[in-house]
């Protein structure tokens, strides 16, 4: 049973990666081993599955020769080298997923500037746009070549540039303030969590949220290592408004800031 787990887990993920089911229900550990395999990201398949690829492909060349008892040993140690090759691998495809869906919120950001009155007018942000779409196709190439790292430090660096931007426009995730501070999400954290604890009222969380709107799709869900500004200094109106809506937003669901 702990095996079949363990294979079950690594195909999953790639078809939940690729929007597709899972069905490895009735799948033998060679098949799911070949189904690894030939999952699309080939990248990531090469550089962290490259002794399964090859024991695999020793054993298809020896379908030629008709040998049923070395096709089934050569297939048996593929299977027995995916599990020493399985958890880095499963590792770096969390990882590239993880910045697909970052450089997918980046290009949103980007294009909210884009849209700002202001942006066409400045000289600054043609300039800025240009290094950003630079740092957004570099981290396009590096996740196809299955290198999170890389496309990680592209797409933080575009990051920068924009919250240089917004913060030149007045608008994005950041709110300017003399009197701010920065949190770190830790895990476990949750909005009316970091509320209590930085505001000694748990009804205030709406706050978090629209300070750092652009980090925030869904206030249901925020992750570690998240880094938001916290004012200190909102109005009383603000402070009303934010009580007013945490205690009759209603069942917890995507937020659609109404």
């Amino acid at each position: 049973m702990r095996k079949s787990i363990i294979f079950i887990s690594a195909v999953t993920l790639l078809l939940v990666s690729c929007g597709g089911k899972a069905t490895t229900d009735s799948m033998t550990p060679e098949e799911i081993v070949r189904q690894t395999l030939g999952s699309p990201n080939k990248a990531c398949v090469d550089k962290y599955l490259p002794k399964t690829k090859s024991k695999m492909a020793e054993a298809d060349k020896l379908k030629a020769s008709g040998n049923e008892e070395r096709i089934k040993k050569a297939e048996s140690e593929a299977v027995e080298i995916f599990k020493t090759e399985e958890s880095s691998y499963n590792q770096q495809v969390d990882s590239v997923n993880a910045q697909n869906s970052r450089y997918e919120e980046t290009v949103t950001r980007k294009n909210n500037i884009s849209s700002h009155p202001g942006a066409a007018k400045s000289s600054k942000w043609k300039q800025i746009q240009t290094k950003v779409d630079n740092h957004l196709s570099k981290s396009k190439a590096a996740m196809s070549e299955c290198d999170a790292a890389k496309a990680k430090s592209e797409l933080d660096a575009a990051n920068v540039l924009l919250a240089e931007m917004e913060q030149l426009l007045g608008i994005g995730g950041s709110k300017p303030s003399a009197n701010s501070s920065v949190y770190i999400v830790k895990k476990g954290d949750n909005l009316w969590y970091i509320a209590g604890k930085q505001y000694s009222n748990p009804f205030m969380w709406p706050i978090i949220y629209w300070t750092n709107q652009q980090q925030i799709k869904d206030p249901d869900l925020i992750f570690p290592k998240q880094e938001f500004t916290i004012v200190h200094d909102s109005t009383a109106d603000e402070k009303t408004k934010a009580e007013r809506l945490a205690k009759t937003r209603g069942p917890w669901s995507l937020y659609d800031n109404k």
